[in-house]
C-alpha cells in the first residue's frame, strides 16, 4: 500500500513538471513571452513575404524593427519540401534567443514553421535566423513577419 501511494505521488509530481508540447513560457526581467504555434495571420495583407534560397548548413538572417506597444509577433517560415529540413531561431533586441524551432513545432510535418510570440514585447531589432539543417541542393523559402 505504501509503495502504491509513493508511486502515485511520483506520477503526480512528474505530471506537474511536464510542459505541454507546442507551448513555452520565457520569463525575463521586464516581460513574459509565450511562444505557440498558430495557423493564420491576424491580418494576412500586412505580412509581406520575403523570399530567399538556402543550402545545406547555411544560415540566413532577417531583421525586423519592432515599434513599441506591440503585444504579438506572428512568424511563418515555409518551404513546403518535407524532404529538406530547415530550422529557425529568434533573437530579441537584448540579444537573448529562442529556438531552434523545426517543422514539427506545430505538430504537423508540412514544411512550415508557424509561431506566435505574445506578451509585453520589447521594442527594437528582432532577428530571425534560418538554418539549412538538412538540405539537398538548394531550398527556396518564404518568411513572413507581422506585429500586432
Amino acid at each position: 500500500m505504501k509503495i502504491q501511494i509513493l508511486l502515485i505521488g511520483m506520477l503526480l509530481l512528474t505530471a506537474c513538471c511536464v510542459m505541454p508540447a507546442g507551448a513555452a513560457d520565457f520569463s525575463d526581467n521586464a516581460a513574459k513571452y509565450t511562444i505557440t504555434p498558430w495557423y493564420k495571420f491576424t491580418d494576412g495583407s500586412k505580412a509581406p513575404p520575403l523570399y530567399n534560397i538556402i543550402t545545406q548548413g547555411e544560415w540566413k538572417s532577417h531583421s525586423y524593427l519592432l515599434p513599441a506597444g506591440k503585444s504579438r509577433i506572428e512568424i511563418a517560415l515555409s518551404w513546403g519540401n518535407t524532404q529538406n529540413t530547415l530550422s529557425m531561431k529568434i533573437k530579441k533586441p537584448d540579444e537573448s534567443s529562442y529556438g531552434p524551432y523545426y517543422d514539427s513545432f506545430d505538430g504537423v510535418a508540412n514544411g512550415v514553421i508557424p509561431l506566435a510570440i505574445s506578451g509585453n514585447l520589447a521594442a527594437g531589432l528582432w532577428t530571425i535566423s534560418i538554418n539549412g539543417a538538412s538540405v539537398s541542393g538548394t531550398q527556396p523559402y518564404t518568411l513572413q513577419f507581422y506585429a500586432v
